[in-house]
């Protein structure tokens, strides 16, 4: 009998309530030694978001309440692989992949700064 593990990626159970859509390109790999930038890392250039395939993302900065349409394809960054996902119910190895939003929206705010580099709170550097 198949045991049935609901709630895993793999599976296409999982909740994509905080995804959207990504389609993006691989602009390096990170490197197994390096401390700054370990083989679970990669360095992306977005091309489009959401269904409807954007270019651009907007992006509100909270201190001054200005509105900024990032053009997604002037923009590379190093995010977290463990941050993109296989779309539902798709094995596909090169499309239908899914992103956290918040952390890409994150890391476009960086890149858009000129700050490629994605930090997670606490660590320090």
């Amino acid at each position: 009998m198949l045991q049935s593990y609901r709630g895993l990626w793999k599976h296409g159970e999982a909740s994509y309530a905080y995804h959207i859509p990504l389609q993006y390109v691989i602009v390096e790999k990170g490197q197994h030694g390096s401390f700054k930038h370990p083989y679970s890392w990669i360095k992306i250039r977005p091309l489009s978001h959401g269904h409807t395939k954007q270019e651009t993302y907007p992006v509100i900065w909270t201190h001054s309440k200005e509105s900024v349409d990032i053009v997604l394809k002037d923009h590379t960054f190093w995010i977290p692989r463990r941050i993109i996902r296989r779309g539902p119910k798709s094995w596909k190895k090169l499309t239908n992949r899914w992103v956290h939003e918040n952390t890409f929206r994150t890391c476009l705010a960086r890149a858009y700064k000129g700050n490629e580099e994605y930090l997670s709170p606490g660590w320090g550097f």
